[in-house]
């Protein structure tokens, strides 16, 4: 998977980009309600571009994003304009690089769908370790057919996508 964000970063935004844009911009109001005076620590999981990171970071003190492809980071870093404030960093969600309780925020838009089965536990236990007790995880689930897969290979219990809508 690595290997085809990799080589299509390129082109990432013209195949998928406005449409992503209009989900992000509804991802940001819907976690705006969440944010307090802009002093918020904000973690974007499989950030790829930055097309969630950009808006998010105009609302947090703080904003990390991580992928897994170099190529995507860097596509996104090259877009970085000078005064804003985000940290791009390569790194497996499964085995996040940060201390425990360091993000108000923890935000993953469509990721889960790259997730393996096998690892499930180990990135909600991520997720769990780095955000604050008082703190919000959003996770962003694609609408069908990923959700009808992610219902049946998911081996949380009890299961979380049979609780929650998207």
């Amino acid at each position: 998977i690595r290997q085809q964000y990799d080589a299509f970063s390129e082109h990432y935004f013209d195949l998928f980009g406005q449409s992503q844009l209009n989900y992000a911009q509804y991802l940001v109001e819907f976690v705006s309600d969440l944010l307090e005076n802009n002093q918020n620590r904000i973690l974007d999981l499989g950030a790829g571009t930055g097309i969630l990171s950009f808006p998010l970071s105009k609302r947090s003190n703080k904003l990390v994003a991580i992928d897994f492809s170099y190529k995507m980071l860097k596509k996104g870093l090259d877009s970085t304009s000078k005064g804003e404030s985000i940290e791009w960093q390569q790194a497996d969600v499964c085995n996040l690089p940060y201390d425990s309780q360091t993000f108000d925020v923890v935000i993953s838009c469509g990721l889960i769908t790259h997730i393996l089965p096998s690892n499930f536990e180990a990135f909600v236990a991520e997720i769990s370790r780095v955000v604050t007790q008082e703190g919000h995880v959003i996770i962003s689930v694609p609408p069908l057919p990923w959700r009808r897969v992610l219902r049946q290979k998911c081996p949380l219990k009890p299961n979380f996508l049979d609780k929650y809508p998207a």
